[in-house]
């Protein structure tokens, strides 16, 4: 008897009945092999908890005064609930990302709602400066090709991603948008350099910018 994933039907040719894979399972084969649910093993580049220094946007880009970066994007992310300096420091002192997350749940004077519209922006622009500023996490990005990234979990997070195939998966599509611009080249620097120094349409802000191949500067 034929599997489920399978149908048979009568070869001509061959005079007898061959097993062909169903439609609808080759559809669902090839729905698993254009997507990326697991942000873990090898694409744990991926998750807000793998280590990557990074900085809140507007507070610094190279290391100095006021500078102030973070082992994580999710160490960052839940910095960003408060500017009190003992509640960041709190962060800062986390042993790893989840602890950060635990502690930062419990951020005060938190405006739930308005904190899930602040924390796009700051996702956003948390990412752009993770894969601007590490050039081997960036390339990692690009080998993604046009995979489509969901954020699949199983503790219920709807928003930053999925669980049993409902939710929102921002976490997913702000990757996305961030590796279609760094495909464009110029495009995602700009994009980094405007949300890190916070600058707007009638900002000036000077790059200097060094081309370099196989780490070589060019002329």
């Amino acid at each position: 008897m034929a599997s489920a994933v399978d149908r048979r039907v009568f070869d001509p040719d061959k005079k007898a009945s061959v097993r062909v894979l169903d439609d609808s399972a080759a559809t669902a084969r090839r729905l698993v092999e254009s997507r990326i649910t697991a942000f873990t093993g090898e694409y744990d580049f991926l998750s807000t908890l793998s280590k990557s220094r990074v900085v809140l946007p507007g507070e610094g880009v190279m290391e100095g005064e006021g500078f102030q970066a973070y082992p994580t994007v999710e160490h960052a992310l839940q910095a960003s609930k408060s500017s009190d300096p003992t509640y960041r420091q709190s962060i800062l002192s986390s042993k790893d990302a989840l602890e950060a997350k635990r502690r930062g749940a419990k951020a005060p004077n938190v405006d739930k709602q308005a904190w899930k519209l602040k924390s796009l922006v700051v996702m956003e622009a948390l990412l752009r400066d993770k894969f601007r500023r590490h050039k081997g996490l960036r390339q990692q990005l690009m080998n993604t090709g046009t995979k489509q990234l969901v954020y699949e979990n199983e503790h219920n997070d709807q928003f930053w991603g999925t669980c049993k195939g409902k939710g929102h998966n921002h976490l997913g599509q702000l990757l996305e948008r961030v590796r279609a611009d760094e495909k464009e080249g110029l495009l995602g620097i700009l994009l980094w350099a405007k949300q890190v120094f916070n600058a707007t349409s009638d900002s000036k802000v000077r790059l200097d910018v060094s081309v370099t191949r196989e780490g070589h500067p060019l002329p």
